[in-house]
């Protein structure tokens, strides 16, 4: 089988572990109460392969993922789009008066509507769910709906400033992606990539629905995004990693000791004690969170003037 990396378009790249498409069909039924045979195509297995160059993991075959239905799916979810998240704290800082600034996945519009109204700046975004996008334009934000290949075809070189939040990691075609989001960026300027950490407590997940197809198509971590800077000759301004959110201590505890507890003590017992367990673990967490890795890692480049 010759499967070539997204990242470097070369074959160095191993296949590190199989994945049975039922049992990833079995648990987002379960958890998530979604049906996504229809997205494996009859598959009956996928496989994590690792960029042996980058060390960008990624599932394989690489058209695995969700499409409008599937994301509409989440938007009853209050977690899933939340309208102002740590990242957005850190990118803003990087926003000056007057730049003209591009968010990818803007969704329905809030940091762009936040970062128009502090820094005043010109802000345009892309987004692919028509309802989502109509949202936006309420917030008078400039949007349009077609994929950053496209746009960039008809606008190089425009923005200051290119962000990403929680995109990356459902993109299959990474590198005509990042090429086409350079296209569009003027020369000294920034890109900004926000994607879950896979070095941090997300890893210690056996069963990670949602870090897995039709959800996610790649796993990030801290080597991986440094690789940009050779490969898409970038200079690295900064890494930056998220304190653990608050919102994230449940998750945390189920990972770290509630699955082990309710296999243990069984449905009905390991609720009872999960229930109890949890609220100690989050209070006492609470108070040393900022010294914890949280979930998000953001990557800040910045492009090379000619």
């Amino acid at each position: 089988m010759n499967i070539n990396s997204p990242i470097t378009n070369t074959s160095n790249v191993s296949i590190i572990k199989k994945i049975p498409t039922k049992e990833l069909i079995y648990y987002y039924k379960k958890d998530l109460n979604i049906d996504v045979t229809k997205y494996y195509s009859n598959l009956q297995e996928i496989y994590v392969c690792i960029c042996e160059e980058t060390g960008y993991k990624f599932y394989y075959p690489l058209d695995l993922g969700g499409d409008s239905d599937f994301y509409g799916h989440f938007r009853k979810y209050p977690w899933y789009y939340m309208p102002w998240k740590w990242e957005h704290k850190e990118a803003i800082r990087y926003v000056k008066k007057g730049m003209s600034v591009l968010e990818i996945g803007c969704a329905e519009g809030d940091f762009l509507s936040r970062v128009k109204n502090i820094k005043d700046v010109k802000a345009t975004g892309l987004e692919l769910s028509h309802d989502a996008a109509i949202v936006s334009r309420k917030k008078n934000i400039e949007v349009y709906e077609e994929l950053i290949e496209v746009h960039a075809t008809k606008n190089l070189e425009k923005y200051d400033i290119v962000v990403m939040f929680q995109v990356l990691e459902h993109i299959s075609n990474i590198r005509e992606f990042i090429l086409s989001c350079l296209s569009v960026l003027k020369p000294g300027g920034f890109l900004l990539i926000s994607v879950p950490n896979n070095d941090s407590f997300i890893k210690l997940d056996e069963k990670p629905v949602l870090n897995a197809p039709p959800h996610h198509l790649g796993l990030w971590n801290v080597r991986s995004l440094i690789s940009f800077s050779s490969i898409f000759n970038l200079e690295i301004v900064s890494l930056l990693f998220e304190p653990m959110q608050k919102y994230h201590l449940p998750y945390f505890y189920q990972i770290l000791y509630g699955n082990s507890i309710k296999n243990i003590f069984g449905n009905v017992v390991g609720k009872i004690l999960n229930k109890i367990l949890r609220s100690i673990f989050v209070f006492f967490v609470s108070f040393i969170r900022d010294y914890i890795t949280g979930h998000t890692i953001m990557g800040v480049y910045k492009k090379k003037k000619l």
